[in-house]
């Protein structure tokens, strides 16, 4: 209506200056409308789909013998028609193609003004979760609802009922749960994804954690160590290693899937994390709170060097371990990217005794894409809790996708 009450107006106005204005509002309404059209057949197929997805839960939830599956798949039905009743009711996500409507301009000489098009909310691919294709394929896939999504996981092991183990599809990663009886090593059973920091998997979360690639340079370092405010001077990674060296560090080493001792975590729950670094932090201070307290109460000599000997020794030995950390995780992040030495082969001890501060937000910035994904001073990574990064060498080890299972659901294979 819009488009014909716009060319109308070019054809019936005497004034140019109109014509012109209506004829450039007449070529974006035109360019809208193919926009439209492309939108509205996909969105038919969504709604399809969606209705083909819950009728074929709920044939498995009818025929099924299991009474574990049953109960997972009555979950998800519950959730397929809380998006069902949405899409009917109130098909409204918002739109990320960047869809803008042109206001209409207003006529020069005419008491006719335009009528406004009111902008309708799309369903779109990009805001919706991914989901599992046939064969066991991860593919962004609009049909699931933005609820928990179950798997077929082949057991790695006998192990008891309830037990919860990593597991990984490609790029996510998430933890599984056995069933009522347990399983045997071998066993395929389904399992809802849940999130690897949800240990008794209460919550199912919206969005599993997945491996991101940071878009780091190989055989060159993302940036200078002197070039510590490229990114300004209030950015998270500079403040923590201004003032925090042992946070920058500890969120270094989980995204190189370190553990506190410098080890490759076999985990991402066994990989150092900054409530491990609380830990450490509290009984130090409490062991000096101690040494104080002696001191105060029994004044002598003896009690002085008696109390000061250990907990020189306890200092001494956290600045070890953490310039000692330092130096393997410059090393390992070398490594990964197959940066080569600048000058020795002593580099990596010389900037991280001598140039501390700089060296680990170098290391930050090298392995995060800030551009990206938004820093944070408090998370485990200093980035995104559902972010996670990808290392070259990553080719998920010790996980494998196996067939489809029944219903088109696919077999996992986890890791315990």
């Amino acid at each position: 209506k819009e488009i014909v009450r716009a060319s109308e107006i070019v054809r019936h106005t005497s004034d140019p200056a109109d014509r012109a204005t209506y004829g450039r509002y007449l070529g974006h309404l035109k360019n809208e409308l193919e926009l439209w059209m492309d939108i509205d057949e996909p969105s038919k197929s969504l709604q399809s789909n969606l209705e083909k997805e819950t009728k074929r839960a709920e044939e498995i939830v009818r025929t099924t013998r299991d009474p574990d599956e049953r109960g997972v798949y009555v979950r998800y039905l519950g959730y397929l028609k809380e998006e069902r009743d949405i899409w009917n009711a109130k098909p409204a996500v918002t739109s990320t193609r960047g869809i803008n409507l042109i206001e209409p301009p207003e006529a020069k000489g005419t008491t006719e003004t335009g009528t406004n098009l009111h902008q309708r909310s799309i369903p779109t691919k990009d805001i919706l979760p991914a989901s599992l294709g046939e064969g066991g394929e991860v593919k962004s896939n609009p049909l699931l609802p933005a609820g928990p999504r179950i798997v077929n996981v082949v057991a790695p092991d006998d192990l008891p009922e309830h037990f919860t183990f990593e597991a990984r599809i490609d790029d996510e990663i998430f933890l599984a749960l056995v069933p009522n009886g347990g399983v045997v090593k071998g066993q395929v059973f389904p399992s809802m994804m849940y999130d690897i920091d949800d240990d008794h998997c209460q919550h199912p979360p919206t969005r599993v954690r997945t491996f991101r690639d940071m878009s780091a340079p190989k055989n060159t370092w993302r940036d200078g160590v002197l070039d510590c405010l490229g990114d300004g001077l209030c950015h998270p990674m500079l403040l923590n290693s201004l003032c925090c060296p042992t946070v920058a560090l500890s969120q270094i080493m989980a995204r190189m899937q370190f553990n506190f001792f410098g080890y490759r975590a076999v985990t991402l729950n066994s990989r150092t994390s900054l409530r491990t670094l609380f830990f450490v932090k509290t009984f130090t201070l409490l062991a000096h709170f101690a040494y104080a307290y002696t001191l105060v109460r029994a004044p002598t000599v003896t009690v002085y060097f008696l109390s000061l000997i250990p907990l020189l020794l306890l200092d001494l030995g956290l600045i070890i371990h953490f310039f000692r950390m330092m130096i393997r995780t410059r090393r390992a992040v070398r490594d990964e990217y197959r940066i080569p030495p600048f000058c020795t082969r002593s580099e990596d001890v010389l900037c991280s005794i001598f140039c501390t501060c700089c060296t680990l937000s170098q290391m930050g910035r090298h392995t995060a894409d800030y551009e990206t994904y938004r820093p944070f001073c408090c998370s485990d990574t200093g980035l995104p809790n559902h972010v996670e990064m990808k290392l070259p060498s990553d080719s998920a080890s010790g996980f494998s996708i196996a067939d489809a299972g029944a219903g088109g659901v696919p077999n996992i294979s986890g890791m315990v």
